[in-house]
């Protein structure tokens, strides 16, 4: 039997199949339920993700009490919690460490411990660009024109003429970007996406706001727009641009809108959050965070959970910890 995680008091297996290209420390999303039901999967926006039912065994319902560890049962994994509703769901990213190019991967959820908290960290699971900004991170961004971070969200605001932004440091190639961001007002230019530089200059593959409404736009040495109307403008909503070779996927408020193949960069390009307007002021745009993670495709897809465990009690004392009576027997000649 595999190792147990000490203080837990319950768990499930759950196999994560390979795929090409996947490799080490690949994140993968799982939807924990703090009820009962069928584990299994589900779709969320473009993905098929992890399904997992707690049967209410968790001690928190607020899900701080819920690990993940590697395939030998106690080495525990980096993983995010990306939202939840207490008594009701979490949504987690959790990084695996092992390969997953060519072979399945075994991992665990525990859950059932009480007086603990959680140990959901981005930073950690997202290793190239995880941002919940908790202050403005020189380190991680270059920052121009009117930039400000409140409540951990960081703004941009065009102001007498000048555009605002902040850019990534490093570059990304074939990865995903998600995030959780807002654009106030469909006036033209505000921007989320890859970019070599500021202002759409080539190449880059972004969603863009233009006319009163939100695009998507590939450039490389000629335009490619797609034109989705007035979407999601003055709330929060959650976008994902995956990059792969020879296709750019956009995915706004978990709906795809555009797969695109024309005008696609293989460079590696940094990430721009961006307020412009060739030659106004009024475009803001928001973001409360911002990550990259690994993205191949297809990605490595969900497989089958194991039934529940639970800790297994010493010899001579119940899982309940009370004192069991052990006959002995008496070996006679």
């Amino acid at each position: 039997m595999t190792n147990w995680l000490t203080g837990w008091g319950f768990r499930k297996s759950h196999i994560i199949s390979a795929a090409a290209g996947a490799g080490t420390n690949y994140q993968v999303c799982i939807k924990v339920y703090y009820g009962n039901g069928v584990d299994g999967t589900e779709v969320l926006g473009d993905m098929t993700i992890g399904k997992v039912y707690l049967g209410g065994n968790g001690e928190d319902t607020s899900f701080g009490d819920v690990r993940f560890t590697d395939n030998d049962g106690d080495t525990e994994l980096d993983y995010w919690m990306e939202e939840h509703t207490d008594s009701d769901y979490a949504l987690f990213w959790v990084e695996v460490k092992d390969d997953l190019t060519t072979d399945p991967v075994t991992i665990y959820i525990y859950y059932g411990k009480a007086d603990t908290n959680t140990t959901s960290n981005g930073p950690n699971t997202f290793s190239d660009l995880f941002d919940h900004f908790d202050t403005l991170d020189l380190t991680k961004w270059t920052v121009s024109g009117s930039v400000a971070v409140a409540s951990s969200i960081v703004t941009c605001t065009r102001t007498a003429g000048t555009d605002a932004y902040i850019k990534s440091k490093s570059t990304f190639q074939y990865k995903a970007l998600r995030a959780l961001w807002k654009y106030a007002v469909y006036t033209n230019y505000q921007r989320l996406g890859f970019n070599s530089a500021a202002h759409g200059s080539p190449p880059c593959m972004t969603f863009v706001t233009y006319s009163a409404k939100l695009m998507t736009w590939c450039y490389v040495t000629g335009s490619e727009f797609g034109d989705f109307g007035a979407v999601g403008a003055g709330s929060f909503v959650k976008a994902d641009l995956k990059r792969k070779n020879g296709e750019a996927r956009f995915v706004h408020n978990d709906t795809t809108l555009n797969a695109e193949t024309n005008q696609i960069s293989t460079s590696s390009l940094s990430i721009i959050l961006e307020a412009d307007d060739d030659g106004t002021s009024g475009p803001i745009a928001y973001a409360d965070w911002i990550l990259i993670r690994s993205y191949v495709s297809p990605e490595p897809a969900h497989s089958t959970w194991g039934d529940e465990e639970g800790e297994e009690a010493p010899v001579g004392v119940k899982s309940s910890g009370s004192i069991v009576v052990i006959a002995e027997a008496l070996l006679f000649d």
